[in-house]
């Protein structure tokens, strides 16, 4: 967690003489880029290729309103096409994670942490 919040205080320049706290700063002033989405009847060799392109290390689904249902990561590539065999012409909602947690570029960045963090101590 330090190393990460180190990283983050580095990308968004928080360092030096006028430092702003992490409660006072909103998920769009520290996001990068925007979020990478596909349809959930997107395959699952698409989205690999997606996510083979080194643009984002996660990929969203979502659904016909726009809204994220699922979200995959190499690590699901791995686990679930390699590892259990799903075939690559299934869609992608067969290998997701869901639900996702997702936040608005208004929250503030220490809400979206909580939010987060509530989220992984709900799952255990």
């Amino acid at each position: 967690m330090d190393r990460s919040l180190m990283e983050l205080r580095t990308q968004v320049n928080l360092m030096g003489s006028s430092e702003q706290p992490l409660y006072s700063l909103s998920v769009g002033d520290v996001a990068r880029h925007s979020a990478v989405v596909c349809s959930e009847t997107t395959t699952i060799r698409e989205a690999a290729k997606v996510v083979s392109t080194g643009r984002s290390a996660a990929l969203f689904i979502v659904d016909r309103d726009g809204r994220a249902i699922g979200a995959v990561t190499d690590r699901d590539f791995a686990k679930k096409v390699v590892a259990e065999g799903v075939a690559a012409d299934q869609p992608v909602t067969q290998i997701m994670t869901a639900p996702v947690v997702s936040v608005e570029s208004s929250d503030l960045v220490f809400q979206a942490l909580v939010k987060m963090l509530a989220a992984i101590f709900n799952t255990c």
